[in-house]
């Protein structure tokens, strides 16, 4: 962007440079998300690990998952879930999805399957049972370390306002700043030319 365009122009060139790529950058990450769900077998493929422990880092399921692991999901019914596996459920009193490892299934009277889950981390396992109804998914053991963390750190009103900052800072450099003059091709090749 060079700072002797009018500023309408500078607007404009903005706007193609930065908006218009992160509006189809979004749309395409929506797009594979879509499809992803659809081969997974559940609508929410992808899932963030979230804090759940003190220190921050450790969650139950430490040293499998910690907090800002992004992992695969797959969805199941109850009766692929097998001791072992990693499983996904709800509970009333969270506002996020538990991920536990089932360390135990249950008959239950009417002939359905419930499971005893437990945190690798947590010394005892949990204390109810997770009925076939809560089951969300299965983890399928692939992960990506890490990179939810700036999404944990955007809960927090003050982590909202840092990356609020960040991006708006980053955005105002952009435009405000002409990017380096690039080299007169008549002088290089001048150059050459004399040498």
């Amino acid at each position: 962007m060079s700072s002797s365009l009018p500023m309408s122009k500078r607007v404009l060139l903005f706007l193609a440079e930065t908006v218009f790529p992160t509006i189809v950058l979004l749309a395409g990450l929506v797009a594979f998300y879509l499809v992803l769900g659809a081969i997974m077998g559940t609508a929410t493929p992808v899932r963030l690990v979230q804090i759940d422990m003190q220190p921050w880092y450790v969650t139950s399921m430490f040293p499998a998952l910690v907090a800002g692991d992004v992992i695969l999901v797959e969805g199941i019914t109850p009766e692929e879930v097998n001791v072992g596996d990693v499983i996904i459920f709800s509970r009333s009193y969270s506002p996020n999805p538990i991920i536990h490892r089932v360390i135990q299934i249950v008959e239950m009277a009417d002939g359905q399957r419930a499971f005893r889950t437990k945190g690798d981390y947590n010394p005892i396992p949990d204390t109810s049972l997770v009925g076939p109804e809560d089951v969300l998914g299965r983890w399928t053991g692939i992960k990506v370390q890490l990179i939810g963390l700036p999404i944990i750190v955007a809960q927090d009103t003050v982590g909202r306002l840092v990356i609020i900052g960040l991006i708006l800072a980053l955005s105002l450099h952009s435009f405000l700043n002409p990017e380096a003059k690039e080299p007169d091709v008549s002088e290089s090749q001048t150059n050459q030319v004399s040498e």
